[in-house]
């Protein structure tokens, strides 16, 4: 058995020289389409804050409807 290192005799090459630009022109659009990509979670957002005003307004306007008794005259019914 020889427990010699088959690549004792070999470097790693050096990165290709355009490698640094790939990459950086990569991060680039990759962050310019990170805006695009929440688009729909943000509408989605603003949607659900309309729908929960809307929904404020209606129910204020009902409350306050149930609790204006000031033309209604009160009475008891007694059950038998």
């Amino acid at each position: 058995m020889n427990d010699a290192d088959p690549l004792h005799g070999y470097r790693p090459s050096a990165p290709p020289a355009d490698l640094r630009a790939r990459i950086l022109r990569e991060v680039e659009t990759t962050q310019a389409g990170r805006f695009r990509e929440w688009l729909p979670a943000l509408g989605m957002a603003v949607l659900i804050v309309l729908l929960y005003l809307l929904a404020t307004s209606i129910r204020m306007r009902v409350y306050e409807q149930m609790t204006d008794a000031g033309g209604v005259q009160e009475f008891e019914v007694w059950l038998r």
